[in-house]
C-alpha cells in the first residue's frame, strides 16, 4: 500500500530543488517498481543512499537527466549507472561505496566534477585518463577526486611530460583547496594541447586529484 501511494505521488510530475531517497532495508521492503514513473521528477540535486542496486536504477530513471549534483551511496557495486543519462549528463557527481569504476569506464566519464571510491582503476588506467584529458579541452571547474586506489605515482605519470610542484603550499597557492586527508601526494603540472592551459595533478598510493591549473576551488 505504501508503494502504491509513493507511485501515485511520484507520478504527479514533481519539480524539486533537492530530492533525497534513503533506505537500508531493501530486504524488508522489497525492490521498488517505479517503471510507471519514468522522468516524472525534475530536480536540481539528487542524493540516494540505498543497499540495493536495483532501487538505485529505479530512482535514477524516475528523474529527468537535468540533474546538476548527484550523490550516490550503495553497499553493492553499481557500475551500470555510468551508462545512464542521468549520471553521464550530470556535471557534479559523488559516488560512495564500491561503485565498480574500471579503467574502461573511467575513460567514458564526462562529468566536470567527480568524486569516487575506486579499487579497480590501475596505474595504466590513470595514465590513459591523463592522456585523454591532456588531448582535450579542460573545463574551468574540472575537479576529479579518486580514492581507495593502489597506485605508483611515477607509473601513473609514465612517459608524460610534467613539472613537479615545489611544495604543497605552491600547489595550493596556484590551485586553491587541497584535501587535508590526502597525504604524501606527488604534485605535478602537465601541459595540454592548449599552450595556455595546464593540468594540475596530485597522486599518492591511494588517492588522485586533478584540476585545471590556476582555477582555484
Amino acid at each position: 500500500m505504501a508503494m502504491e501511494h509513493l507511485r501515485e505521488l511520484l507520478g504527479q510530475k514533481l519539480r524539486l530543488w533537492d530530492s533525497e531517497f534513503t533506505s537500508y532495508r531493501s530486504a524488508q521492503v522489497g525492490e521498488m517498481d517505479l517503471s510507471k514513473c519514468v522522468h516524472t521528477v525534475t530536480s536540481h540535486s539528487l542524493r540516494v543512499t540505498m543497499d540495493s542496486y536495483h532501487n538505485i536504477v529505479e530512482i535514477l530513471n524516475l528523474h529527468r537527466p537535468v540533474l546538476v549534483t548527484l550523490t550516490l551511496e550503495c553497499c553493492e557495486e553499481y557500475p551500470g549507472i555510468f551508462e545512464m543519462e542521468q549520471v553521464r549528463k550530470c556535471p557534479m557527481v559523488r559516488l560512495k561505496g564500491p561503485c565498480g569504476l574500471t579503467d574502461e569506464t573511467l575513460l567514458d566519464i564526462a562529468n566536470v566534477q567527480l568524486e569516487a571510491n575506486v579499487e579497480r582503476v590501475t596505474n595504466q588506467g590513470l595514465n590513459t585518463f591523463f592522456q585523454m584529458k591532456l588531448a582535450g579541452d579542460i573545463p574551468d571547474k574540472l575537479y576529479i577526486k579518486l580514492l581507495n586506489g593502489n597506485w605508483n605515482p611515477q607509473e601513473a605519470l609514465k612517459d608524460l611530460e610534467y613539472v613537479e610542484y615545489e611544495s604543497e603550499k605552491s600547489f595550493r597557492e596556484k590551485n586553491g583547496y587541497l584535501p587535508p586527508t590526502m597525504r604524501n601526494l606527488f604534485l605535478a603540472s602537465l601541459p595540454t594541447k592548449n599552450p595556455d592551459v595546464r593540468l594540475a595533478v596530485g597522486i599518492s598510493n591511494s588517492a588522485m586529484i586533478c584540476c585545471k591549473e590556476g582555477y582555484k576551488h
